[in-house]
């Protein structure tokens, strides 16, 4: 992507147009265990890239600067920033669940039995347990 004087790419300020249009303009961002509702103008990570997250508009959600620049390269809550694992697998299984519809408070043996109905599994307990606890900490995914 080739920079504009104003510092982002034509690629990204259309794929923030996008998120923005389809979040009604509304930021997304939870604050005190609700969504802001503030008007939005910028477009926040929910996987923040240092962990792994893209820019695709999947991750993307609208957002107020105040929410989004105070955030930083955070995960929507504190505690779920202790539960984020460099390792790859956690987060392309909770990518996994998420696409099949699986609910972010699911526990684990619905997972198990979910993965065990998909077929063989190459996943370890201990994935499996960082992302349900990944999941339950990020909360769910839809647009409000």
């Amino acid at each position: 992507m080739s920079l504009t004087a104003a510092g982002g790419s034509r690629a990204w300020r259309a794929t923030v147009a996008f998120v923005l249009a389809r979040d009604a303009y509304t930021c997304h961002m939870i604050r005190n265990g609700a969504p802001c509702g503030h008007p939005a103008t910028t477009a926040n990570h929910i996987i923040p890239r240092r962990f792994g997250g893209s820019d695709e508009p999947d991750n993307l959600e609208a957002a107020c600067a105040p929410c989004n620049y105070s955030e930083g390269a955070k995960i929507r809550h504190a505690a779920a920033a202790a539960l984020i694992v460099s390792d790859r697998v956690i987060a392309d299984l909770a990518e996994l669940l998420d696409a099949a519809g699986v609910p972010h408070d699911a526990p684990r043996h619905v997972i198990l039995r979910w993965l065990h109905h998909r077929g063989s599994h190459p996943y370890r307990n201990s994935e499996i347990d960082a992302t349900v606890r990944y999941r339950r900490a990020r909360g769910p995914l839809y647009r409000i």
